[in-house]
C-alpha cells in the first residue's frame, strides 16, 4: 500500500472513530438524563380576589416508566442552597405516568378557586394536578425549584428570573430543558413563551423520549391563558440544547465505544507503519 493510500486509510478510520464516539456520547447523555424534568414554570397568571390564581409548574416523566412520587418533594428555594431554612417544601404524592405530565398548582392561602377550577382553566385533568398551599411564587425575584427523592437526593432543578428580574410575564411560561452537558441543572430554553401544556418542545429532553408515543398530549383544547395541548404550534424560536441521535441500549452504547476505540487503534497503527516506511526510505 502506498504512503498516500495509507494516509487516506488513516483519515477514514479517524473519521469513523470520531463519528462512533460522538454517537456513543449522545447515547450516554440520553441514558443519564434526569428521570423527572421541570418543563415549564408560570409564576404570574390571571388574578382572582387580587392574587395570581393559577400559578403552575409542569413536570415531565422522562424515565419511560411510571414513577410513584410518594416521598418526593418540590423545593421552592430562595437561593441555590436547598437547605436554606426559608425554603418551602411541597410534597409530590402522586404517580406520574411514563412519558406523562403532572401540574403543580401553587395555590395562595386565600385563593377561593378549587382544583376543578384550576384544571378547567388550564384544560388539564384533575388527577394530573397536585395542589400546594403557599404565599405564591415570586414574579420579580430569582427563585430555584428543585425535585428531590425520598432520600433528599436532588433529581433536577430550574432557576427562573435567573439573569434579570423581568423574565416573567402574565400568563407566559419560562421553558426548561435538559442540559446536553449533563447534570441536574436545567437550562432555560425560552422566556415569556406561550403556555403549551402536555407536549414537549423541540430538544427539551434527549431523543427519543420527545418522540415517544407516550409523550403525546395528555389534554386537549384551549382555555384562558393556555394553548391547545394536542395541536398547538410550538414556538419555533426555541434554542437547541445540542442533543441528537437516539437513545441506545447499554449494550449498543458499549459496542459503539468499543468499535470507536478499535478504529482509533487501527488508525494509529496505520499511521505508525506509514511513518516507519517513510523514514526508512
Amino acid at each position: 500500500m502506498s504512503l498516500s493510500k495509507q494516509k487516506n486509510y488513516f483519515l477514514l478510520l479517524l473519521a469513523l472513530a470520531v463519528a462512533l464516539t460522538g454517537f456513543a456520547a449522545a447515547a450516554a447523555a440520553a441514558d443519564n438524563a434526569p428521570a423527572l424534568v421541570i418543563t415549564q414554570i408560570v409564576p404570574d397568571t390571571d388574578n382572582v380576589s387580587g392574587m395570581d390564581a393559577y400559578e403552575l409548574i409542569e413536570i415531565y416523566n422522562n424515565s419511560g416508566k411510571d414513577i410513584n412520587l410518594k416521598g418526593y418533594n418540590m423545593i421552592y428555594a430562595y437561593s441555590d442552597d436547598l437547605q436554606d431554612s426559608r425554603n418551602q417544601i411541597w410534597p409530590l404524592d402522586k404517580t406520574i405516568k411514563a412519558n406523562g405530565f403532572l401540574y403543580i398548582w401553587v395555590k395562595q392561602d386565600n385563593n377561593p378557586q378549587k382544583t376543578s377550577d384550576f384544571a378547567a382553566y388550564w384544560n388539564v385533568k384533575e388527577d394530573q394536578v397536585i395542589s400546594v398551599t403557599s404565599a405564591g411564587m415570586a414574579n420579580t425575584s430569582r427563585r430555584v425549584l428543585a425535585i428531590v427523592d425520598p432520600n433528599n437526593k436532588e433529581i433536577v432543578r430550574a432557576a427562573y428570573n435567573d439573569k434579570a428580574n423581568d423574565e416573567i410575564a402574565a400568563n407566559k411560561s419560562s421553558v426548561f430543558g435538559v442540559d446536553s452537558k449533563g447534570g441536574t441543572t436545567l437550562v432555560t430554553l425560552g422566556l415569556k413563551q406561550d403556555v403549551v401544556l402536555g407536549k414537549l418542545r423541540p430538544n427539551q429532553v434527549p431523543a427519543p423520549a420527545a418522540a415517544s408515543s407516550g409523550a403525546s398530549s395528555s389534554a386537549s383544547g384551549t382555555s384562558a391563558g393556555a394553548s391547545s395541548t394536542s395541536s398547538a404550534q410550538v414556538p419555533s424560536a426555541m434554542p437547541k440544547t445540542g442533543f441528537g441521535g437516539t437513545r441506545g441500549s447499554d449494550n449498543a452504547e458499549t459496542f459503539l465505544w468499543i468499535v470507536g476505540g478499535l478504529a482509533v487503534a487501527a488508525a494509529a497503527s496505520v499511521w505508525v507503519q506509514a511513518r516507519r516506511k517513510a523514514s526508512s526510505r
